[in-house]
């Protein structure tokens, strides 16, 4: 800032020297006849040298931006030497000095004929050439800064905002965020930390100068890092508060976990929470972002990408804090997207802190992008000593009470030594310790033979695991269960306890609560090894991400941990195959209705084993024994009533439980609701081994369901309730109902060739297409796909055709796929086609015979602009329609030939008006309904789209006039 302050200076006064040097010349020039030509060339150059410096004056006042000053910085040399230049020019000129009783005229030819200005003019040519070099990079610098100034401008001019309420700000910020974990969401993990926090640890940081350079905006990152256990969470946890309490107004703080259990690419979740937190203190929407909460489309990363430009332009910092960075699968797209955060001038008000392992791939981008912070020094070690005499001294443990004094400290003093860094370590040892009975000279011979490292610390747990006859079981249960759940859910339902508990005595082939001791003894066979959340029934998670990696991994001793070690394959199957076993157990209890997702870890070992079995089918198909899978997935079955229950929750899959229910309420079973449900499932493989045991013809076969679960979550074509039932082969139903993928396509392409009508597929896809909400990628596959395969855009014998299903329901996305692939933009449908049976859901689109496109789309915004009073949601249903009509427009098969432009008379103009007021006129007095081409032709003359359709009108008129 000071520098660009005294370059501001100095451009100041050379401004002011140019001027000297511009008026001299023009003085000269203007008062005598015949000047030489060169004078006039030093007046121009200097003159247009003035105005560029005038531009770069500009970016050194106080409200330039960061990126205006840094220019200016970069310019200094150039200064320099135009200034060096000038002051030579100016001693050339020397400055005019009236003397008495003589006019400008002679005083101007005495003093240039004092100049010998043939031999000055050469060195003014010389200085001239000498400061193009500097006039030209201050130029172009300016040039640039421009170019990005009026781009971020015209980013600003261009987005419309919307005003909106807390509640709706709220509901738009969910929806950012889009499905949470509900164990392990960022609010529960920041909790832990807060809780594992021990008070007067770790605020060695706030002393350090990489910390005071983040937190005072001198540098964009700070990047945490040590080895693994060495507290790196609770500190963050620690961090997060820290930051959050000194905020001030107009800054704002946004933070993320990773997390291992959530098995996942933590870029995008993280992305879109610090969207969404942007988004909370900002009652102004951008447009684009308002119309794709409003059609519930999903933003990609660009797209959040330009929202959040948009909302840092009204905030003057916003600090962003993420912990655990190795825990995020592929971090590759994690460290991309943080290099652009920390590195983009577009995001220079963004202040990042991050934390994580000494790995050589985050090293390799961390270290360039941001101030490394190392966890490994002596303060560290002063942290563990005084968490651990908290944890013997705070009374929560009756054995550590029981030690002497002299053991506590010689406890302290060890661990704190031991430890080297790392907490994880300290709280093992004391894990272990208090199991310790006996003499407290059998606790410190214990101390003399401590482990080194958390991988000997595990199998030394292992070995010396709880004595009970269950113990050991239990643990194992336990530990493996833990790390299935989270495999399955990654973090979306929690893992209760008592169903931990519930599901072990299950295994044992006991009654529920057979566990002598209960929640007690469960904590205290896991030890160190698992965490639990406050209350009777608490939340189960590993205690570190170093247990499961200790767990999945072949280290360690094969005799102390080998019973225990996770192999996934093998161990998950056994736990899947008693998922299954319960699931299908009839004599388990059942509760009596469908409930949320939220609450099924509470409601009993059945409907979670059943949620869980099939939520793992898509990720663990390979896993299930296949005669258990598809009975389970038979509803002819008695267990069927708890399916349906467990899978009417969202975030199974809908349609599959829609499919149970509808079976067992017709009571049918057999092979086609089995490979319904497998498709629906995404299990091909299962599939596939189904369609070969009972014959491709099952792809032929035409059966129906019955949408019988209400219809507030169905697509809303009419406000009369038609049929409710959909009707076809499997795959149609799938297209139906919101499920067909690529994948399925291409298992019928590969079972059996020829065996699907795509034509018919197309228009079941777009019976559905108000609900769909898949990504247009996703849709554009699909579409594509089946052209490839045959689908006729406009089927001959359909009654009604794709297009007008598409128009009908206002699918712009649609319609523009049909026209690419050749739709007819004024089909009609074939008089000679069936109507759908009525009992049918989709033969809600029968009415939609016989009239085009366009004129269907005007009915529709019609009916949406009925009760619309606000101006933007009229505004927004008219521009929609608008630009759908467009698309109908600039696809039509044949080119129009349209006249060229003409200007109607003012009389001619009077008869348009008088005449379609007399035809309205008269049309009501005829008729209750107008017709729909005269709605479209009305529609034309108001939005004055088309003049053919106003000599359209025009004529009409004339014939409505002779009417009356």
């Amino acid at each position: 800032m000071a520098e660009a302050i005294a370059i501001t200076a100095s451009v100041i006064a050379l401004v002011q020297l140019a001027d000297r040097i511009s008026d001299v010349c023009k003085l000269y020039i203007e008062t005598i006849k015949g000047s030489p030509e060169d004078l006039r060339l030093l007046y121009v150059e200097v003159a247009s040298l003035k105005v560029i410096l005038e531009g770069l004056s500009f970016l050194g006042h106080d409200d330039a931006s960061a990126s205006d000053q840094a220019t200016l910085v970069t310019l200094q040399g150039p200064v320099e030497e135009c200034k060096n230049t000038l002051d030579e020019l100016e001693k050339l000129l020397p400055h005019p000095r009236p003397l008495p009783d003589r006019s400008n005229m002679t005083l101007c030819q005495n003093i240039l004929g004092s100049l010998t200005w043939p031999i000055q003019a050469g060195k003014v040519k010389k200085l001239l050439e000498k400061v193009q070099q500097p006039k030209a990079t201050i130029s172009l610098a300016l040039l640039t800064q421009l170019k990005s100034d009026v781009g971020q401008i015209k980013d600003q001019v261009e987005v419309i905002y919307k005003d909106v309420d807390e509640t709706t700000q709220r509901h738009v910020g969910d929806w950012i965020r889009g499905p949470m974990p509900v164990g392990t969401s960022r609010s529960v993990l920041h909790e832990e930390a807060k809780n594992r926090y021990e008070e007067g640890t770790g605020d060695w940081i706030f002393q350090t100068d990489e910390w005071k350079n983040w937190i005072n905006g001198k540098k964009r990152a700070i990047w945490l890092h040590g080895i693994p256990g060495a507290g790196k969470t609770i500190l963050a946890g620690r961090v997060f508060e820290k930051i959050r309490g000194i905020c001030k107004p107009n800054q704002l703080f946004s933070y993320y976990y990773c997390y291992h259990g959530h098995n996942q690419d933590e870029s995008g979740p993280f992305f879109r929470n610090l969207v969404a937190d942007l988004l909370a203190t900002n009652s102004r929407i951008p447009e684009f972002l308002w119309k794709g909460y409003r059609g519930n489309e999903l933003l990609n990363q660009d797209e959040l990408t330009d929202v959040l430009k948009n909302l840092l332009s009204h905030t003057e910092r916003i600090y962003v804090g993420i912990d655990a960075l190795d825990e995020s699968e592929d971090r590759k797209k994690i460290l991309n997207l943080l290099e652009t955060l920390a590195t983009d001038d577009l995001f220079s008000k963004i202040q990042l802190f991050t934390t994580s392992r000494l790995y050589e791939d985050i090293k390799d981008v961390m270290s360039d992008i941001s101030q490394p912070l190392s966890m490994s020094n002596d303060l560290v070690k002063a942290d563990i000593k005084r968490y651990v005499g908290a944890r013997i001294r705070d009374g929560s443990e009756k054995k550590f009470r029981a030690w002497s004094e002299p053991l506590r400290k010689k406890v302290e003093d060890t661990l704190a030594t031991g430890a080297r860094g790392m907490f994880r370590w300290a709280a093992c040892q004391l894990d272990v310790l208090r199991r310790l009975d006996g003499l407290e000279d059998d606790i410190e011979k214990a101390m003399m033979t401590l482990p080194r490292t958390l991988d000997e610390t595990y199998d030394r747990i292992f070995r010396q695991s709880a004595p009970q006859e269950q113990g050991p079981s239990l643990l194992r249960h336990a530990l493996h269960m833990v790390c299935f759940h989270d495999a399955v859910w990654h973090g979306q339902v929690p893992l209760r306890a008592r169903l931990l508990l519930d599901s072990y005595c299950y295994s044992r082939g006991a009654k529920p609560g057979s566990v002598v001791g209960g929640l007690d003894t469960l904590k205290d066979v896991c030890g160190c090894l698992l965490s639990f959340s406050e209350g009777d029934n608490p939340t189960v998670l590993i205690a570190h991400y170093t247990v499961r990696e200790f767990l999945e991994s072949d280290r360690g001793s094969e005799a102390d941990s080998g019973w225990v070690k996770i192999h996934r394959h093998e161990s998950y199957s056994t736990i899947l195959t008693q998922f299954f076993t319960c699931a299908l157990d009839s004599g388990m209890p059942v509760p009596p209705e469908p409930i949320h997702y939220d609450v099924i870890p509470d409601l009993g070992l059945r409907v979670y084993c059943t949620a869980t079995a099939v939520g793992s089918l898509p990720e663990h198909e390979e896993l299930v024994a296949p005669e258990m899978l598809f009975r389970l997935l038979d509803p002819s079955e008695a267990h069927c009533r708890n399916m349906e229950i467990a899978l009417g929750v969202s975030f199974v899959h809908f349609p599959t439980s829609l499919w149970i229910q509808s079976f067992r309420g017709f009571g049918c079973g057999g092979a086609v609701p089995v490979l319904t449900s497998l498709l629906l499932l995404g299990c091909h493989s299962s599939a596939r081994t189904w369609l070969r045991t009972h014959g491709r013809e099952l792809l032929r076969e035409h059966i129906s369901w019955d949408l019988s679960l209400g219809t507030s979550w169905m697509p809303k074509i009419d406000p009369h309730q038609l049929g409710n039932r959909i009707q076809g082969t499997v795959v149609e139903l799938l297209a139906q109902v919101d499920a067909l993928r690529i994948e399925h396509i291409d298992l019928i392409e590969e079972i059996a060739p020829n065996h699907a009508d795509y034509s018919g597929m197309a228009i079941s896809l777009l019976s559905w297409a108000s609900a769909d909400s898949r990504p247009e990628s996703m849709l554009d596959e699909i579409w594509e796909r089946l052209v490839e395969l045959g689908a006729d855009p406009d089927p001959k014998g359909a009654r009604v055709t794709p297009l007008q299903i598409a128009c009908r329901q206002k699918r712009g996305d649609w319609v523009r796929r049909l026209l690419k692939s050749g739709a007819d933009p004024n089909n009609t449908g074939n008089p000679q086609g069936l109507p759908w049976d009525e009992e049918l859901f989709i033969s809600r689109f029968n009415s939609l015979h016989g009239y085009t496109p366009a004129e269907i789309l005007t009915h529709c915004e019609k009916e949406d602009l009925v009760g619309k009073d606000k101006a933007e949601d009229r505004d927004a249903i008219t521009n929609e329609t608008a630009e759908i009509l467009d698309l109908l427009v600039s696809y039509e098969p044949t080119p129009i030939d349209r006249p060229p432009p003409i200007t109607l008379s003012r009389d001619t103009k009077m008869d348009c008006d008088a005449g379609r007021n007399g035809l309205m006129s008269l049309l009501s007095s005829h008729t209750q309904d107008r017709t729909w081409s005269l709605i479209a032709v009305e529609y034309g003359i108001k939005t004055g789209r088309h003049l053919s359709r106003l000599v359209l009108f025009y004529v009409l008129a004339v014939l409505a006039r002779s009417l009356t």
